[in-house]
């Protein structure tokens, strides 16, 4: 479960976030969508993603509630992310977009925090949690969760965003 923001206000935010949070990683995604003529854009994603120097493949059934973000994820590491690309196109598979993301991760208990400059658009903050059911009261409990770290470290309600990244580049 995921919640990302806006970061408005990025000499109070990224200092309470180095500040509340245990650094580990910088990082550079890049992120290839595939879709098949069926898949709802930003709702059932195939993502191709390089970071770094590894390459991962994530199958995404997605819903949005309020700006959390409750995904269903199946992912697997691969060997060869251009072949797989390739092989997808030739399948019938199209790439609908692009994303690019430099930033740096943390963690907060058992939150993961990352700071995210997103090509074309601008600054983040997405805080994650993977938790063990999508019963109610986990998401619940998880929402608040995020919620309240968003708020310790000074992101406003309204910088919440609900909207995909693959909504907000097509828009």
């Amino acid at each position: 479960m995921e919640i990302k923001a806006w970061v408005r206000r990025p000499g109070i935010t990224l200092a309470l976030i180095d500040r509340l949070c245990v650094f580990r990683k910088e990082y550079l995604k890049e992120d290839v969508y595939f879709r098949t003529p069926e898949m709802d854009i930003g709702r059932r994603d195939l993502r191709v993603r390089r970071e770094n120097e590894t390459w991962i493949c994530t199958r995404k059934e997605k819903t949005i509630r309020d700006g959390l973000e409750v995904n269903d994820e199946r992912e697997f590491t691969l060997s060869d992310g251009p072949s797989l690309m390739e092989l997808m196109e030739g399948l019938g598979c199209r790439e609908f977009f692009r994303k690019t993301k430099k930033g740096r991760s943390y963690s907060y208990g058992d939150l993961t925090v990352e700071v995210s400059e997103v090509a074309g658009l601008g600054l983040f903050v997405e805080v994650e949690k993977v938790a063990d059911s999508a019963s109610p009261e986990e998401i619940a409990r998880t929402e608040e969760e995020i919620r309240r770290f968003l708020a310790e470290a000074g992101v406003l309600p309204e910088d919440i965003e609900s909207r995909p990244y693959a909504v907000m580049l097509r828009d």
